[in-house]
């Protein structure tokens, strides 16, 4: 027998198994090889991996992950990055509320566009807010692709009615930043005072806490940290930039966790996979993120710079007049805020080995009057770009759709 008859009767589970390390267009080409490959390609949970790798939005219920076709939404996905990928600024809508939002506290995406299987793109950001006088937290719900016609629905709730299932002493300082992995599983907590090291929670034992026994949880011996990122494609990877007083040097620590069994009990195990020092000539960053599993991008004054986790620089943008001071990333796409009230989105370009990323388009931000703009956080998906801006004492979203 030869061997391309011997592959064609290779049994399905490991037939399965091999299929799972490949990428769309390799597994279309599988497919085609023979009725038994095709039907094994075929396999949903192949497609529905690649949708949760590729995609940023696809945090389905388990109730829609029955119905889901996930090949045609892998192949959605891709059209819809591809026309990301090519959009030039006269591509989108702009579009502001017009009312004031208060005092914005933060911003994401309730439902991404990948979670519509009609052909009709839905964008709908959750905005949480406060106002001053008289005291007021709510919570905003906000179509994107509606916002200004005035007809748009509006569902808001009162944050005090919503009920603390844990509280847990991190510190004896503040609570700067806490991060969450992209599969939920870990949660950091750190403060940038320099005796604080960061603590890493494994989230199951903070929302279902055992009686009488503390969170499960590691200190992570790297202070102080200036800021910390997890790999979104590699959840249990975190990537921590440090300060080193002595020298007045910034470091990158990577970390994976894992959880062991010591006798009966659990315990987090961290193991430092790479470190570095920012070279010198390098302009101290105040925002960092983590893209794909090992690139590091950080802002230096108005360049945007791509350093693998072993300290190599990987590319370099200089796309802003100004400043940064916002930087957003995802798996697919990364976009950077500046002072000169513009946004600029980058994008993966993977067909490259390995992937680089490519400047896609510049957006200016539509300023009202006199007053200054100031950022508080951008996000994105694959068909909109929604912006919290401050102008005075009133918060705005800015959001850009493309166009249909």
């Amino acid at each position: 027998m030869d061997s391309c008859n011997l592959m064609s009767q290779f049994p399905t589970v490991p037939l399965l198994r091999i299929f799972s390390f490949l990428d769309g267009h390799s597994l279309i080409k599988a497919s085609q090889v023979n009725k038994h490959w095709n039907k094994v390609a075929e396999t949903d949970s192949l497609w529905r991996d690649l949708c949760l790798k590729k995609g940023s939005f696809c945090h389905f219920s388990f109730q829609c992950q029955v119905t889901i076709k996930w090949k045609q939404l892998y192949f959605k996905q891709m059209i819809q990055k591809f026309r990301m990928f090519s959009a030039q600024s006269e591509d989108f809508n702009c579009k502001i509320t017009t009312e004031d939002l208060g005092n914005i506290l933060c911003m994401t995406y309730l439902a991404g566009s990948d979670q519509t299987m009609d052909g009709e793109e839905k964008s709908i950001v959750f905005v949480a807010s406060t106002y001053a006088r008289p005291t007021k937290y709510v919570l905003t719900a906000w179509d994107v692709q509606k916002v200004g016609d005035g007809v748009g629905d509006v569902h808001t709730l009162t944050l005090p009615e919503l009920h603390r299932v844990f509280q847990v002493n991190a510190f004896n300082y503040s609570v700067d930043m806490l991060c969450f992995s992209p599969d939920k599983t870990w949660i950091i907590a750190c403060g940038r005072h320099q005796t604080i090291s960061p603590t890493v929670f494994f989230s199951e034992t903070l929302l279902k806490p055992e009686d009488n026994a503390a969170p499960l949880s590691v200190t992570l011996r790297f202070s102080p940290c200036i800021a910390a990122h997890w790999a979104p494609r590699k959840p249990n990877r975190i990537v921590l930039m440090v300060r080193k007083y002595s020298s007045k040097a910034v470091g990158f620590v990577t970390l994976d966790l894992t959880i062991k069994m010591t006798g009966n009990r659990r315990v987090i195990q961290e193991t430092q996979i790479a470190s570095f020092l920012l070279p010198p000539e390098i302009s101290v960053p105040f925002l960092m993120s983590v893209s794909l599993e090992d690139v590091i991008i950080l802002e230096s004054g108005s360049n945007l710079c791509l350093f693998s986790i072993g300290g190599v620089l990987l590319q370099q943008f200089n796309n802003h007049q100004q400043d940064m001071v916002g930087l957003w990333t995802d798996s697919v796409h990364v976009i950077t805020l500046s002072l000169d009230n513009s946004l600029h989105l980058y994008m993966w370009d993977e067909r490259n080995h390995p992937p680089s990323l490519k400047s896609c388009c510049h957006l200016n931000i539509p300023q009202e009057g006199d007053q200054e703009v100031c950022f508080y956080t951008v996000k994105c998906d694959n068909v909109s770009i929604v912006c919290v801006v401050s102008e005075g004492n009133s918060c705005r979203l800015v959001m850009y759709c493309l166009k249909t």
